[in-house]
């Protein structure tokens, strides 16, 4: 029987570090909780799950995967190395017996971050934190992972964990064009957690971000004109696409 993927209940829980310090834990249901580590620091994550519904659910036989091997039956495990994690057990849930497996969870080194274009946006490779340089100074406020620049000159982003940081080589912008700003409509907002994003035309990519840093959704659009999304925990959040003349950014409050 194929292992059944189960979204709401399933949750990984994980250090916030790529060391284990005690007491301090992470919850999520999204991979973009993946852990960026230093190449300098011994990693030791310690990976294990709780069902949310957990009265009513029995679990056995636990089984812990790296990069698709089994690695442990335990019910945890400490992660020392980096690659894919995910967990899977079986259960019985009312009318459902078989397996089921957890979301994958990646720990990866921080690496040197690159710069592409979109019109006269800059878009980092995806990060932890962000911080965007105009002729080696510091912009003040840049600290998204796209930076749309007004004018010519020499750019740079250095991105970072709360370890450690890599700066991007030097990108020079030599005639930037502003564009006609997309329409990017999100609704209802404020939002219970349910809320519909309709996408500027030539919208390529979506991506939410926490007003702490933290890639919540990183979507790949093929030909979709709206999408439904579902964020778990109240907040403010920023959504951005990606199109094909730029980057066009809205906030949406989420509060139950």
């Amino acid at each position: 029987m194929k292992a059944k993927v189960l979204f709401p209940i399933i949750l990984l829980f994980i250090t916030t570090d790529c060391y284990s310090k005690v007491g301090v834990t992470h919850q999520s249901n999204y991979s973009a909780s993946d852990l960026l580590c230093c190449e300098n620091q011994p990693i030791s994550v310690n990976l294990f799950f709780y069902v949310e519904d957990g009265g009513d659910i029995v679990s056995t036989n636990h089984r812990w995967y790296k990069n698709g091997i089994l690695v442990s039956t335990n019910p945890s495990y400490i992660a020392t190395d980096t690659g894919t994690y995910y967990s899977v057990f079986d259960c019985n849930y009312f009318d459902y017996n078989g397996p089921y497996i957890s979301h994958s969870f990646k720990i990866s080194y921080i690496q040197i971050p690159t710069i592409t274009t979109h019109g006269n946006c800059l878009i980092s490779s995806d990060s932890r934190q962000y911080q965007w340089y105009y002729n080696d100074a510091i912009i003040n406020g840049a600290t998204l992972f796209y930076f749309c620049a007004s004018k010519y000159g020499t750019y740079k982003v250095i991105t970072s964990t709360n370890e450690c940081s890599k700066s991007s080589i030097e990108y020079i912008l030599s005639s930037p064009v502003i564009p006609a700003q997309p329409d990017l409509t999100l609704f209802p907002n404020p939002s219970t957690g349910n809320f519909t994003a309709k996408l500027p035309t030539g919208t390529t990519q979506i991506k939410i971000v926490s007003t702490l840093g933290e890639m919540v959704e990183n979507k790949i659009v093929e030909t979709e004109t709206s999408i439904d999304f579902t964020l778990m925990n109240d907040g403010i959040y920023f959504i951005s696409a990606v199109t094909d003349s730029g980057i066009v950014r809205k906030k949406i409050v989420v509060s139950r």
